[in-house]
């Protein structure tokens, strides 16, 4: 007699080893990779270039940056004329290329900031004069920009979002990030350098101050108005970590260290601010 009998096939007879979703994960972290290594590398070509590149040249690029950070508020020329000076006496004291050339531009706005971009302008809002007591503390906000200036980090910085956008246009089709770029708040983000950088800046500008003053209190008087503002704020860090400056008390800390190591002393007579520099 024939019995005819049905076994169960073996689980996993007809499937193989193919995981879709495995698969697609390794192939997109690849390509992460790919992506970040690209950009990477092509940010810090940017980086190697712009010490490279003739004050001139960059000079030429500064018309559409100026028009995005200067608003149409009448400016009163003592107060131009007054920055000026202090930036042309603080220059003379930071070893800049012959071919430097820096310009300070009064922004009548309440944000409490100075910021460099290209072409060796620096803008000094209102909202941070009427915040700071002496030209001591002024002079120290107005060298570390100067030594953005003098470190090309302003171009850098752009010439490295620029390529940056390039390469991610091509990369992941991003057709509309060069044209971004001229956007205020993206341009406001690509001005905060790294913290490196930050704190270079902060020692030449010291370095400078003490030549002109004699001492480092406008360093102190200046990170006192920084705490201030962030207590008011509300934007007190405890931590470095996805900051583009080092933590104030940290800022002034590292002065304190250089100040003692170089001899400095840290608390002089003060210069109040020229009548008529808090005002138009």
């Amino acid at each position: 007699m024939i019995k005819y009998a049905n076994p169960k096939p073996p689980e996993g007879i007809n499937s193989g080893g193919y995981r879709p979703g495995r698969e697609f994960f390794v192939l997109g972290a690849t390509l992460a990779v790919i992506v970040g290594v690209v950009l990477a590398m092509v940010f810090r070509f940017g980086e190697w270039v712009a010490p490279h590149v003739p004050f001139a040249w960059e000079k030429r690029l500064e018309g559409p940056f100026v028009e995005k950070f200067q608003n149409d508020k009448p400016v009163s020329p003592g107060i131009q004329a007054r920055l000026q000076a202090l930036v042309d006496n603080l220059g003379a004291e930071m070893d800049l290329a012959d071919d430097v050339v820096l310009t300070v531009r009064f922004v009548d706005d309440d944000m409490v900031n100075a910021l460099a971009t290209v072409g060796g302008n620096i803008f000094v809002y209102r909202g941070l004069l009427e915040r700071l007591q002496t030209q001591d503390a002024l002079a120290m906000v107005l060298a570390h920009e100067i030594a953005h200036v003098k470190h090309r980090d302003v171009l850098a910085a752009l010439g490295s979002g620029v390529l940056v956008s390039i390469a991610s246009t091509f990369v992941l089709g991003d057709g509309g990030g060069v044209s971004d770029l001229l956007g205020h708040e993206m341009l406001f983000a690509m001005l905060h350098f790294s913290r490196a950088k930050e704190r270079r800046a902060d020692l030449d500008a010291m370095s400078a101050v003490v030549k002109v003053f004699g001492h480092c209190g406008g360093a102190v008087d200046l990170f006192e108005v920084f705490k201030a503002v962030e207590r008011e704020t509300g934007t007190v860090r405890n931590t470095e970590l996805f900051t583009s400056h080092p933590l104030t008390p940290n800022r002034l800390m590292a002065l304190r260290t250089l100040a003692k190591a170089q001899g400095w002393p840290m608390d002089g007579p003060r210069r109040p601010l020229q009548t008529g520099m808090k005002a138009h």
